[in-house]
């Protein structure tokens, strides 16, 4: 039998959810923007060694990694600051702290 629960810490929403999700997401960027931030958004997919270089040893086991067909080592995105910094570093950006 095919379990139609979604996966542990995923949830889907419906068109009612997803309108309110919406509007609070539209309130958000809108401040944000005010408030002089903007947005950016990053791979979904890393090179395994730029979290296992500097995560602990949890996240590192917490890591959904598999080899891809040319043999690199893969990772889903655990959280953002990593490939914050890639995407930085790799652009050669310079941002204001906040």
């Amino acid at each position: 039998m095919i379990d139609l629960q979604p996966v542990k810490g995923t949830r889907d929403f419906f068109p009612e959810e997803m309108r309110l999700r919406n509007w609070l997401f539209d309130i958000w960027r809108r401040t944000s923007v005010q408030s002089g931030f903007e947005e950016y958004d990053t791979c979904v997919l890393e090179h395994e060694d730029l979290y296992i270089r500097k995560a602990g040893d949890e996240i590192s086991k917490q890591l959904f990694s598999f080899e891809d067909k040319s043999g690199r080592r893969l990772s889903l995105r655990p959280e953002m600051t990593p490939s914050l910094a890639r995407l930085i570093l790799q652009h050669n950006k310079h941002y204001p702290s906040r």
